[in-house]
């Protein structure tokens, strides 16, 4: 059974559109955030949430190297 139907619909969504990997970062950053307001430890679940997708990538870069 599928947990958060609203993460893969903005996924199909977000691929049928074809959404920049910004736009798709975004797009689940932001479903990230609004599951995260109906959870019962809603800042712990916040927490680190808002890295930018400029973070995102230099991150992501160091791992790849």
């Amino acid at each position: 059974m599928i947990k958060h139907p609203q993460v893969l619909l903005l996924l199909l969504l977000s691929m049928l559109a074809g959404c920049s990997e910004k736009g798709f970062y975004t797009g689940l950053q932001s479903s990230h955030q609004q599951a995260c307001l109906r959870a019962p430890d809603r800042e712990a679940c916040l927490e680190g949430s808002d890295m930018s997708y400029e973070e995102y990538q230099s991150g992501r870069r160091q791992v790849t190297r």
